[in-house]
């Protein structure tokens, strides 16, 4: 039984486009996790009002601006308590790139089904010329064996005649030595009108 593995041809310039595309969406769709996760955190640190100075609190909000920059000044923060922060673009731009972490997701997973089908196809492009390949193949071993049969049945019927020619002559020879009145063959050189000495 032939396997996938074995059968399949070198990847087509579709399925490598395909492969590399996927890589870059998932390259893609890790940062957005990233920025997710990042934007997350700062929400919470503002809101529990995290010391700015904490080394892990600087680099969060630092890493928290870039991705900020298209969402700043879309809603109002507000300042509760104890100087704790609810910042409400931070929770807008979380839920954006969470829809945007979504269709991401769902491209990989578009590239991954079409991915899954192009195999499938070439798998089956394999397939059907591996069947191809031994149909003719077998078809010519028939034809060689044919081939063979009929020279062999040809060779039988040659030997036949011959064989039947030659019983033939033995026959014909012995009823020549038989006759009394053995005249010479009618191929004779001798003529039998003229008399012998």
């Amino acid at each position: 039984m032939t396997t996938q593995e074995q059968i399949l041809p070198e990847d087509t310039s579709l399925l490598k486009g395909l492969r590399v595309s996927r890589w870059v969406v998932w390259f893609v769709w890790a940062y957005v996790v990233f920025l997710i996760v990042i934007l997350t955190l700062a929400f919470f640190l503002l809101l529990f009002n995290a010391n700015p100075d904490a080394g892990f609190v600087e680099w969060v909000y630092r890493s928290s601006d870039r991705a900020m920059e298209p969402f700043r000044g879309i809603f109002p923060t507000e300042t509760v308590g104890n100087g704790s922060v609810i910042d409400f673009s931070i929770l807008f731009a979380i839920i954006v790139y969470g829809i945007l972490g979504l269709v991401v997701n769902a491209l990989v997973n578009f590239l991954d089904r079409k991915i899954g089908e192009e195999k499938e196809k070439a798998f089956y492009i394999a397939q059907e010329q591996e069947r191809r390949r031994e149909l003719a193949l077998a078809a010519n071993r028939q034809h060689t064996v044919a081939e063979y049969e009929a020279a062999q049945q040809a060779a039988a019927q040659q030997l036949a005649a011959q064989q039947a020619a030659a019983q033939q002559r033995t026959a014909d020879a012995a009823e020549r030595l038989a006759s009394p009145d053995r005249t010479p063959p009618p191929d004779s050189p001798i003529d039998p009108t003229t008399p012998q000495a």
